[in-house]
């Protein structure tokens, strides 16, 4: 994954298997300054996909981790959107744009690897059309039975 990438949209079929006050990072994919966390000890899911600065805190998910889900991040110039079963959680036009040179996933920056399953990952050198969003999300939530 190239640093100059100026946009990207990720799509994860997910379940966590780590407890709620148990940190996991379920990957390193932006430049910022913060790790991304899939719990953090709240509970709160810490995401630093596309980002050129720092992880955004985006609050606790609106699905149970523990259950098959999808998860959605979207990272371009002055937007960001993470969202869970094709249903958006978290949106800012605070975003610079960034992108880890040496990617990884099941692990966050820090150690704490992930627990769980990956069912199947698809990531796009840019953002898709919401009509191309929901066709990826019918096709992993069919495929997957998820929701």
């Amino acid at each position: 994954m190239p640093l100059a990438w100026t946009q990207g949209e990720i799509f994860i079929a997910v379940k966590s298997l780590n407890a709620t006050n148990n940190p996991a990072g379920l990957w390193l994919m932006g430049n910022g300054a913060l790790t991304s966390w899939y719990p953090d000890t709240s509970g709160q899911i810490q995401e630093n996909f596309g980002r050129g600065t720092f992880a955004l805190i985006t609050g606790v998910p609106t699905v149970t981790l523990s259950t098959p889900h999808l998860y959605n991040v979207v990272s371009r110039a002055n937007a960001w959107t993470n969202r869970f079963n094709n249903l958006e959680r978290y949106w800012t036009t605070a975003n610079t744009v960034g992108f880890n040179n040496a990617p990884r996933l099941g692990w966050g920056g820090s150690g704490e690897n992930f627990q769980g399953y990956i069912s199947e990952l698809m990531i796009f050198d840019s953002e898709l059309s919401a009509a191309e969003r929901g066709a990826v999300a019918n096709y992993l939530r069919g495929r997957f039975d998820l929701w």
